[in-house]
């Protein structure tokens, strides 16, 4: 039996990480079904050590979101059980080329990606995830990114590295315009294909079986866990400053429950910060609208067919096009994405407007995911090859 192997954030205490590679480890696996998957099963100790929940001077201000988080850390751990993990697992900072050596033999194909494991200033430089394997091995990257790493600052070796890399990989999918333009300065002859996040194709019938509850029966206990009707209506924040959010509850709080997701947010009453990865990715097909400056907050909303506002107002998306407002761009929704803090009244506005015409987006947005998903084709195409 051929063995794939998959280079990826996974072990990350954060919902996109995970869901991003669930979603892959399993569309491989339908795909290949007489192959084996497998997610590697290495994370540095650093980057482990850094989502460990502590007491601090925020967890002093707000104990509740402490505990919450807490909670949170726990049902992550206790999800890896349902990715396919390697047996082989290595927590290590450095010694890439020994732990690329010590996974060298125990696959016939490797993947790099999804996420931004191309992003080695927050990674390390070398990483694992760059696979700059010795031995020549079959590998191929999967919406890799380098999102976040101004390429101003990469310094020569460090291209050299990674373009004698590139050059030995039997396919480069990239999740955003940025990561291919990198690709491209550092590789001039490597074609880079545009290959969409994941969570884009995630299959939410995998998803409600492994919450072990039926559509019905997990809005059921969501709205009990936050004690409202079943009849109200929701409005999703995930990131918001405070300012937009005192201004979405002073706008639409008579008429829709405003409940903040992922961190602790003591200016929203109702928080959905303790629940695991699958139900994370449910919760959104129980909002009528969600305002996110997160990127998997926004697909996994549109994967629910929810409509999405979000922005982005990191210098980085200043100077660049930034992760989401690519994806926001190809999926003919960059209505309803904001790079300005000076947005807010403009952010209620198209609020009110994607609210009233909820069904016609929900459509185009199902109409544009579907597309946007048939990104995948090329690389499992060319996995299919590289079995052979």
């Amino acid at each position: 039996m051929k063995k794939i192997g998959i280079f990826t954030f996974h072990r990350s205490i954060n919902y996109g990480a995970f869901m991003q590679a669930y979603s892959l480890s399993k569309r491989i696996q339908k795909r290949y079904p007489d192959t084996k998957v497998e997610i590697i099963d290495y994370t540095s100790k650093l980057m482990d050590d850094h989502y460990v929940p502590r007491i601090n001077r925020s967890a002093i201000r707000s104990p509740r979101g402490y505990f919450l988080k807490k909670k949170q850390y726990k049902l992550f751990k206790a999800a890896l059980a349902r990715l396919p993990l390697s047996e082989k697992k290595i927590f290590s900072d450095g010694q890439t080329e020994q732990v690329l050596k010590a996974y060298e033999n125990d696959y016939d194909v490797f993947v790099a990606g999804s996420d931004a494991v191309w992003n080695w200033c927050k990674r390390g430089f070398p990483n694992p995830y760059l696979m700059n394997f010795e031995k020549d091995v079959k590998k191929l990257s999967y919406a890799a990114s380098a999102y976040g790493m101004d390429e101003s600052f990469v310094k020569s070796e460090e291209k050299a590295y990674f373009a004698a890399s590139l050059e030995r990989f039997s396919f480069i999918g990239v999740r955003d315009e940025y990561t291919a333009a990198l690709v491209k300065s550092v590789a001039p002859a490597a074609v880079p294909e545009y290959t969409c996040d994941p969570t884009v194709f995630l299959d939410m019938d995998d998803v409600f079986a492994e919450i072990g509850l039926s559509r019905e029966e997990f809005k059921a206990k969501i709205y009990k866990k936050l004690g409202i009707s079943e009849d109200k209506k929701i409005i999703g924040v995930m990131g918001a400053p405070t300012k937009l959010a005192e201004k979405l509850n002073d706008r639409f709080g008579d008429e829709y429950v405003i409940v903040n997701l992922y961190n602790y947010f003591r200016f929203v009453k109702k928080q959905l910060i303790d629940i695991n990865p699958f139900e994370w990715a449910a919760v959104f097909s129980l909002f009528d609208l969600t305002v996110t400056s997160f990127f998997h907050g926004t697909l996994l909303s549109l994967r629910n067919h929810t409509p999405v506002i979000n922005y982005d107002f990191s210098a980085f998306s200043q100077n660049n096009e930034g992760k989401i407002c690519d994806v926001m761009r190809r999926l003919d929704l960059s209505d309803c994405h904001f790079k300005s803090k000076n947005d807010f009244d403009l952010i209620i506005k198209k609020a009110e407007e994607v609210l009233n015409e909820r069904d016609a987006y929900s459509t185009k947005i199902a109409k544009n995911m579907e597309a946007l998903s048939n990104s995948s084709d090329k690389f499992l195409e060319k996995l299919g090859e590289c079995l052979q």
